[in-house]
């Protein structure tokens, strides 16, 4: 279940070039509303169409990719019960159809924290699974000539294995599409890969970094204008990690003005942030997408 990559141009092609056997693999169409328009995947709206797609493929791994696009719009990022309490519906498919379901995230921009807490939104989704693994460049290139690893940030199944390398060449058939070169084992733990070796998260979370990252955030989410405060926070926190105070913080650094707004019983209903006047904003290189 891929949301981000187009199959045709993107999925299929690096699958080809990767050796796959596309027999063996299938992409399920979104599902429809009552009109027959398809529509984004949900959960759990979406479960029992998930599970039929499983069944009538006897599928033994599901990839969603990301997890992040198939969360319901009212769910609260921020909030591990809340997190929890969808994901385990695809725990219990998993149990049901005896298929493992792979979830892919992003990293958020918390430079500091470590590996387990730098998957962007709640730590219920590295909490609730088996394992966890983290794919990041290296700081240098091996001797192998690995440029990226693989290294398991959580594992409740086995003794943790030995960190993989690869870097990404051209594929011989095409120099546009992208191969997996595999090089080897590399020493180093999912906490060095990410920038956060012997990182107490307790600690980490009261760092500069992460503050600054709300700030960036901040920035770039207001740049488009004034937002209520309440998505703000939100999507901050989705994006970076950071938790609501941080975001308080963040957003008195920046001078954000706020400005109340009144419902027709004289009572506040809501607030709504926007930039100061004067303050630039410059698009960076690792801008996140709220």
């Amino acid at each position: 279940m891929g949301i981000e990559d187009d199959e045709d141009d993107t999925i299929v092609p690096r699958l080809i070039a990767a050796g796959a056997d596309l027999e063996r693999i299938a992409t399920l169409n979104r599902p429809v509303d009552e009109w027959g328009d398809a529509r984004p995947f949900t959960i759990p709206d979406d479960i029992a169409w998930l599970r039929q797609g499983i069944t009538e493929t006897d599928a033994k791994l599901v990839v969603i990719d990301p997890i992040s696009a198939c969360m319901p719009e009212n769910v609260k990022h921020g909030v591990d019960t809340s997190i929890r309490r969808v994901l385990m519906h695809l725990v219990e498919l998993a149990r049901e159809t005896r298929c493992a379901i792979l979830l892919v995230r992003h990293f958020n921009k918390a430079a500091g924290m470590s590996a387990k807490h730098r998957g962007g939104g709640s730590v219920a989704y590295s909490a609730l699974v088996r394992s966890v693994i983290s794919a990041a460049p290296l700081v240098r290139e091996s001797e192998e000539g690995a440029k990226y690893a693989l290294a398991r940030a959580i594992g409740n199944l086995s003794k943790g294995p030995a960190s993989i390398g690869y870097s990404l060449e051209s594929s011989p058939d095409n120099e546009e599409v992208p191969v997996v070169a595999w090089r080897g084992t590399v020493d180093l733990t999912a906490d060095q890969l990410v920038g956060a070796d012997g990182a107490k998260v307790a600690d980490a979370r009261k760092t500069a970094p992460m503050r600054d990252a709300a700030k960036q955030a901040l920035k770039q989410l207001l740049s488009a204008g004034p937002m209520r405060s309440d998505e703000v926070i939100e999507k901050v926190q989705q994006a970076t990690g950071a938790g609501k105070g941080t975001v308080q913080s963040a957003s008195k650094d920046l001078a954000v003005i706020k400005i109340s707004h009144y419902g027709d019983d004289g009572a506040i209903s809501h607030w709504t942030w926007e930039l100061p006047p004067g303050l630039q904003r410059v698009k960076e290189p690792d801008d996140v997408e709220f």
